[in-house]
């Protein structure tokens, strides 16, 4: 139950993150793009902004670029 709610409030985090940048984007009307490009450790970063992103106005593409780990790895995690 512990780790559940660590991981839960670990996304939501991510999620608030990405609300706040499309709210600033709304704001500023000069400012837009689709795409969020970030470092992949272990995969949660990546997921999380997914997930804010799909929740959210922004829209925006998630891309991720492996620091870590091979393609392998993330397959496996996510197909177990």
């Amino acid at each position: 139950m512990f780790a559940a709610n660590v991981v839960s409030c670990f996304y939501r985090g991510y999620i608030e993150a990405v609300r706040e940048l499309g709210r600033k984007i709304q704001l500023s009307l000069d400012v837009q793009f689709d795409d969020i490009v970030v470092a992949c450790g272990s995969g949660g970063t990546v997921a999380g902004l997914a997930l804010g992103s799909q929740l959210s106005s922004l829209k925006a593409k998630v891309h991720a670029f492996s620091v870590c780990y091979g393609p392998k790895y993330f397959y496996d995690s996510v197909q177990g």
